[in-house]
């Protein structure tokens, strides 16, 4: 299946809110929305479920430049989590770096583990007291216990969190593609992960 590239990433802003486990990797995934009962009020980590993205040419031409996907093994970090829901027809959105940051040079660790189809680890933590967005939400390197801080999801992604749930709903992560810009350097897109309605519905403000 030939996914579809997007041009690069750059700025924003995010609070602690982690939920561990596998980092997904994912395209096209169909999520279960199962009508039974639950038991429990937090989403499982379950075994993820790995799939590959098998495209590797120019999809995409951006100002006359090509970007390639890259081929990458995707997991997904169970039946518990599904996309946020109504943010983007693609459920996807941009990894925001911040230059003085130093996000970039600290995502190339976890970039090259994703081309290399390597275990990782992702977490989303929400972090209230950021000066310039108190809905910021940051994005995390838990590989190996690191804890790096690799960037931010977008600010509109961020509002769409905040104005929906309550701030104790877990929220989690994945990375949906890998992409090649002309001068060589890879992005990647990630997915926002928010447990099934059955799980989530003691925390939703509105959907609107």
């Amino acid at each position: 299946k030939i996914c579809q590239p997007i041009p690069p990433i750059h700025k924003v802003l995010g609070r602690t809110l982690t939920i561990g486990g596998s980092l997904a990797l994912i395209i096209g995934l169909r999520m279960s929305r199962s009508g039974k009962a639950e038991t429990s009020s937090a989403p499982e980590q379950t075994a993820a479920k790995k799939t590959s993205c098998r495209t590797q040419r120019a999809v995409h031409d951006f100002e006359g430049q090509e970007w390639r996907d890259l081929e990458i093994e995707q997991r997904h970090p169970g039946s518990d989590w599904v996309y946020l829901p109504k943010f983007d027809k693609d459920n996807e959105c941009k990894l925001v770096y911040i230059s003085y940051l130093g996000h970039r040079e600290a995502a190339k660790p976890l970039i090259q583990r994703v081309v290399e189809k390597q275990e990782y680890s992702l977490a989303l933590e929400r972090e209230p007291t950021n000066e310039h967005d108190p809905h910021a939400i940051q994005v995390v390197d838990k590989t190996n216990g690191t804890g790096s801080i690799i960037g931010y999801l977008p600010k509109a992604v961020s509002a769409v969190f905040a104005e929906r749930y309550d701030t104790e709903m877990p929220i989690s992560v994945m990375v949906k593609r890998a992409i090649m810009a002309p001068d060589g350097e890879i992005y990647l897109r990630l997915s926002p992960l928010v447990p099934k309605k059955a799980l989530r519905k003691q925390y939703e403000r509105s959907e609107g």
